[in-house]
């Protein structure tokens, strides 16, 4: 399925078909996470506990509400190499909208994809760095930065 973007001043209008969005908001885990996720980012197994559910149900759960980029999904690799997966609501609002005879939805995102954009670029560059030992001053200065 692919979505049609129209993108304002601080909002972004995405329309899919209304009973999709509806069958995705319509599950109680689904709306708890975007809950707990709007508040910090959370990984998988905080939700399940959370929610009372097994993290595989929360994962079917986070990829339909990724789906919609309605989460965002964060990766930070530790110092011993572990990877931890965080997820955060980034949608403020969904509106529901009944134009002669037909449904359609939108949402208001809480970032705007250029910030995202931003974000993605600055985690590559700095993950490359980490993995060829570079850094961002060629000198190796101290004092740099």
């Amino acid at each position: 399925m692919e979505p049609l973007a129209d993108v304002g001043v601080g909002r972004v209008s995405k329309e899919w078909r209304a009973e999709n969005v509806f069958d995705v908001l319509g599950s109680e885990v689904a709306r708890e996470i975007l809950v707990l996720a709007s508040e910090r980012p959370v990984s998988a197994n905080e939700l399940a506990d959370h929610c009372g559910v097994s993290t595989p149900t929360v994962y079917r759960r986070l990829d339909a509400l990724q789906e919609f980029d309605l989460i965002e999904e964060h990766t930070a690799i530790a110092d011993d190499g572990h990877h931890h997966r965080r997820f955060e609501t980034v949608v403020s609002a969904v509106h529901l909208h009944l134009d002669d005879g037909a449904l359609s939805v939108d949402f208001d995102f809480t970032t705007d994809y250029a910030d995202s954009l931003s974000r993605l670029w600055a985690d590559l560059e700095r993950e490359s760095g980490r993995e060829t030992g570079a850094d961002d001053d060629p000198t190796g200065s101290p004092d740099a930065g």
